[in-house]
């Protein structure tokens, strides 16, 4: 993000200057961009007409917290993370499988392809629980999905602070994408 003359990489880490090789200053800087340019702006949209892009801001964060957290195609990765959240991690295998198909095809997918939720899919405030299904419909709380998604997000952040092997893969996966940047900016 471009702030008068300085390219930030989060709020608070400017690109130029991040360090590609420390693990624990990527990560605290990977974390200030993940709160600073998705989580945070996603919890004040508040008004009943900003669930719609809360939702595809959340949607958005999943998509890239996923790319470099979880090594496997891009075509799983936004359902790897969203078995994860809280609320269908308790469900029994087939239905939790269900919702975060419906997730992914109908919304993740919707939205990044087709600008819009599929199958009569919303984003509302009514409802308590993440996601509810009916008959051909269905609604999520982009508020949970908010709060459930922070909670995942560092549930994973944990995971790969604890690994040798996780934290280099992650290293890795923030060079493959920003360095070329960092670089170019160095100039």
């Amino acid at each position: 993000m471009r702030v008068e003359d300085i390219i930030y990489f989060s709020p608070n880490h400017k690109t130029p200057y991040l360090d590609l090789n420390d693990g624990n200053k990527l990560m605290e800087a990977f974390i200030d961009r993940v709160e600073g340019f998705y989580l945070r702006p996603a919890e004040k949209l508040t008004d009943e007409f900003d669930a719609f892009a809360k939702g595809v801001l959340i949607l958005t964060a999943i998509d890239f917290i996923g790319e470099f957290f979880i090594r496997t195609e891009s075509a799983n990765r936004i359902k790897a993370f969203c078995s994860e959240l809280p609320s269908i991690k308790k469900l029994d295998n087939k239905e939790s499988k269900r919702q975060v198909k419906i997730i992914n095809d109908d919304y993740r997918n919707g939205l990044i392809h087709e600008g819009r939720i599929k199958n009569l899919g919303q984003f509302v405030y009514v409802v308590k629980d993440l996601f509810i299904s009916g008959e051909g419909n269905s609604m999520i709380n982009p508020t949970t999905m908010v709060n459930e998604t922070r909670l995942t997000f560092y549930k994973y952040v944990a995971e790969i602070k604890e690994s040798k092997e996780k934290m280099y893969h992650f290293k890795n996966k923030c060079k493959q994408h920003f360095e070329k940047e960092i670089l170019a900016l160095g100039d």
